[in-house]
């Protein structure tokens, strides 16, 4: 298994860091995905994360939220 270089690394961890940050305004406002997105790409450090990323985060999990709050009220 190669490593990834550091710098993808870097960028992945700032994504996941801001797609917390997405999710955790998501819960609380209710926005959509795409105005999360929008709003994230023009916040600073945005350039520094992988964006594909990022947007593959808040996509799958705002998707699966229905879901994943269904199967946890069993």
């Amino acid at each position: 298994m190669s490593k990834r270089p550091d710098r993808a690394g870097r960028a992945r961890s700032i994504s996941r860091k801001l797609a917390m940050q997405a999710l955790y305004q998501w819960q609380l406002t209710g926005q959509s995905a795409a105005e999360l997105r929008n709003q994230y790409a023009a916040e600073e450090g945005y350039a520094d994360c992988d964006g594909e990323y990022f947007n593959e985060l808040v996509n799958m999990i705002t998707e699966a939220a229905p879901a994943l709050d269904a199967e946890l009220a069993c």
